[in-house]
């Protein structure tokens, strides 16, 4: 039989995967539990104690096959916060998120905790084997079957092609049954909801259709062909859908979805009444006023715009449940305005016009832009409402692309003080202290975010950041692993590429680059960076290949030029290196760290000239600067330009004035120049800073010789001998010395 784990769990898993266990510590954790586990269960975790599934997907077995993704199994290991007795484990999905009690919470949902996989016991007993079904947290605990036991909900998790093929399939049978007139209304059905899956929306109207001819009386079908009609854009079918639903359930939802399409298909009359009669039924409710103020801005109805807004801040304000309000109703900022004319003539009529004011410099911000003109607009909007929240959180997007950093922090602050449940800008806030190196800061206002939204990805890639810049990597990778659970997408898989490279885990950062690459195989970032990384494995070959495939993707791009050229030199392609760093100084001329480079290439390709003058553009820059007066002096030495090399040392012993070498060859420059004072300084300040430097003894006793200190020069040459005592010449010059001096 073919094994249960097989394929099933991801080996480098350390959120689910605790220590070995054994059947003694397991029946522990049913005691503690109050149920048996399933015997297939068991002998899972003694061969693998919880897990982090690679089988993520479940179709579930419902009228249209829908599908849910799952993130893990719950071991025994009550160390690990994932497993059924720890602190995300079976007893704080009950206390705390107030599941109901029929069984064991095994599993994550990608959710985070608003679905939960269940061992439902209800049927079988605590002893007895039980259903695997799926809790909706969101939807009042609603319990949906998904196996008749656990064996089978593993043996039935797919990944994501086996996910893809199986739908294909079910889709070719259905249309099969429908040629064949099988059960047309339930194929209808089936195939309509598989074709939404799989993002056919126009095919899956067309089902849902046939289904409401054969059947108009089911009021689902109005339902689901409501949203599909959305998606296609047919926004006047999708409202007649809603009103046959409304027909017979005039629920909240339903009144809402009328609303919104009434507003796109700008009927602002007929949802101004649809939101007077949301906010009778509700009148704590801020997001009705903010709606109605749109529409009322839209008809010129300013002080009722106004009125209506201030109203919705202030319940908004008071109420601390209503956290996702923005999301809600953000979108009704849109409009259908494409240039800023539009905007300006309408502004003329009403220079009141507050909402018009916002969305024309939403319209400079991201269209064209113009930050500085948008900023202009926010702050008028501003001077007409001063509790206009979003207009303060947009001026600090604005000023934190133009570098303002503390001036978004002050905008972000204003707009989470009018509203402290505001996760934009919570989020937003942290964005500028990063940059400023305000990590704690940073990581503070992420934390607030992720309470208000825990489904809101950025903030945890925002938080990772700062943890690792104040060393905290492995809270760092946490947060990542858990933005990418929440929003797979390339750039998720880059940054845990960096944060692995940083952290020494070059195999782990290249895996991660190629995910981002599989995402995503234009992803130039994800090449160079993969390109980084195999730099610091030694495989040149292979970075050579990813900074090509980036520059095919990117011809400016400059770094991966430069790095090309880095380690074409490693593998002694000289000329090729050349080509890549003059590729990057006339991309940028401005490259700094391109000349020095460029100069050692230039060097061991004889180019000594153009060598030199690599050198001097390199120190022009100040960029390595004092190896780059070290090169230029070796090399203005072999052309005996010793004026110039002198003046190099110069400037390399103030760079660098605790080395003794460094005073030596001035000193010896200086004597080629007949500098002797000078000379004999330098030599025996590297003597000074070296008292055993026996060279720099050596050649001040030639120049004291010469200058006729013969006391000087025996001193010298005796020291030389304390540390070549078998030099001949420097003992015969010894002798020489003594007769004369005496």
């Amino acid at each position: 039989m073919k094994s249960l784990s097989l394929g099933m769990w991801d080996s480098k898993d350390f959120f689910y995967t605790g220590g070995e266990t054994d059947i003694n510590k397991i029946k522990d954790v049913e005691l503690q539990l109050g149920y048996k586990l399933p015997e297939s269960y068991v002998n899972l975790l003694l061969e693998r104690n919880g897990w982090s599934l690679l089988k993520n997907y479940y179709l579930v077995p419902d009228f249209d096959y829908d599908y849910e993704y799952f993130e893990g199994i719950f071991g025994v290991d009550s160390t690990k916060e994932y497993s059924l007795c720890g602190k995300f484990g079976n007893e704080f999905w009950t206390e705390e998120w107030g599941y109901p009690k029929y069984g064991i919470y095994f599993g994550s949902h990608i959710s985070y905790g608003h679905l939960m996989l269940l061992l439902d016991y209800r049927k079988c007993g605590p002893d007895g084997e039980p259903e695997v079904a799926l809790v909706d947290q969101e939807s009042d605990y609603r319990i949906t079957f998904l196996a008749k036991n656990f064996e089978e909900f593993m043996r039935n998790l797919l990944t994501e092609d086996q996910l893809e093929e199986k739908i294909d399939s079910l889709i070719r049978e259905s249309s099969e049954n429908i040629e064949k007139n099988i059960d047309l209304l339930k194929n209808y059905e089936i195939r309509g909801g598989l074709r939404t899956k799989i993002g056919d929306y126009q095919g899956a109207e067309e089902d849902i259709s046939k289904a409401i001819e054969l059947n108009p009386e089911n009021l689902n079908y109005y339902f689901r062909r409501m949203d599909l009609r959305e998606e296609i854009g047919n926004i006047t079918g999708s409202l007649e859908d809603c009103k046959k639903q409304m027909e017979s359930n005039s629920s909240y939802y339903l009144l809402r979805k009328k609303i919104d399409y009434e507003m796109k298909l700008e009927n602002y009359e007929e949802a101004i009444e649809d939101f007077t009669t949301l906010i009778e039924k509700n009148p704590e409710d801020s997001n009705n006023y903010m709606a109605r103020a749109i529409c009322h801005m839209n008809l010129w109805q300013t002080p009722l715009a106004i009125n209506d807004y201030n109203k919705g801040i202030e319940k908004f304000h008071k109420d601390s449940d209503n956290r996702d309000g923005y999301f809600d109703y953000k979108g009704m900022f849109e409009s259908d305005y494409k240039n800023i004319e539009e905007y300006d003539k309408k502004i003329e009529l009403n220079p009141f016009d507050f909402i018009t004011l916002y969305m024309r410099g939403n319209l400079k911000k991201d269209v064209y832009s113009n930050y500085e003109g948008a900023i202009e607009d926010y702050t008028q909007a501003l001077y007409i409402n001063p509790m206009f929240l979003y207009a303060y959180n947009k001026r600090g997007l604005c000023k934190v692309e133009l570098g303002y950093y503390e001036e978004a922090i002050y905008d972000y602050s204003k707009a989470t003080a009018i509203n402290p449940d505001f996760t934009y800008a919570h989020y937003n806030k942290s964005i500028p202290k990063n940059n400023l190196g305000d990590y704690e800061g940073a990581i503070a206002d992420c934390d607030v975010a992720i309470m208000l939204t825990p489904n809101f990805s950025r903030p945890y890639v925002n938080r990772g950041i700062a943890k690792s810049e104040i060393g905290d990597m492995e809270g760092a990778l946490k947060d990542y692993e858990a933005a990418l659970n929440l929003n797979r997408s390339a750039e998720a898989y880059l940054n845990i590429g960096v944060l692995k490279n940083n952290m020494g885990d070059y195999q782990g950062a290249i895996k991660s680059y190629s995910d981002a690459i599989e995402y995503n195989s234009e992803f130039a970032l994800a090449y160079y960076n993969r390109g980084n990384t195999k730099m610091e494995l030694e495989d040149y070959e292979g970075a050579i290949e990813d900074y090509t495939r980036a520059i095919n993707l990117n011809y400016r791009d400059t770094d991966s030029y430069y790095n090309r050229g880095i380690a074409k030199r490693k593998l002694k392609d000289l000329e090729g290196s050349e080509e890549d760093y003059q590729k990057t100084v006339e991309i940028d001329p401005g490259y700094a760290r391109v000349y020095y480079n460029r100069g050692l290439v230039r060097e061991e390709l004889g180019n000594l000239t153009g060598a030199i003058e690599d050198y001097t553009v390199s120190i022009d820059f100040d960029c390595n600067t004092l190896n780059c007066y070290l090169r230029r002096a070796a090399l203005l030495a072999n052309f005996q330009k010793y004026s110039e090399v002198l003046e190099d040392y110069n400037e390399i012993v103030k760079l660098a004035p605790k080395n003794p070498s460094y005073h030596y060859n001035r000193g010896y420059y200086n004597k080629k120049l007949k500098n002797y004072s000078e000379a004999i300084e330098d030599y025996t300040k590297a003597i000074e800073l070296n008292p055993d430097y026996s060279d720099a003894y050596f050649n001040r006793g030639n120049i004291n010789n010469e200058l006729g200190n013969s006391k000087k020069a025996r001193l010298d040459f005796e020291k030389v001998l304390q540390f070549n005592p078998e030099d001949e010449w420097t003992k015969e010059m010894v002798k020489k010395l003594k007769r004369k001096y005496w």
